[in-house]
């Protein structure tokens, strides 16, 4: 994740935390929400 912003790797961080605790999907970067579908499955 060297490749992150600060801000990419927190919004990131946030859509992991949202969707595994909440069920929530959060508004997301399309770079973001490329990575999160890889990890969603």
């Amino acid at each position: 994740m060297n490749y992150l912003t600060e801000e990419e790797k927190i919004e990131y961080i946030d859509a992991i935390c949202n969707y595994s605790l909440y069920d929530i999907r959060i508004e997301m970067s399309p770079k973001i929400e490329g990575m999160f579908e890889l990890v969603k499955a």
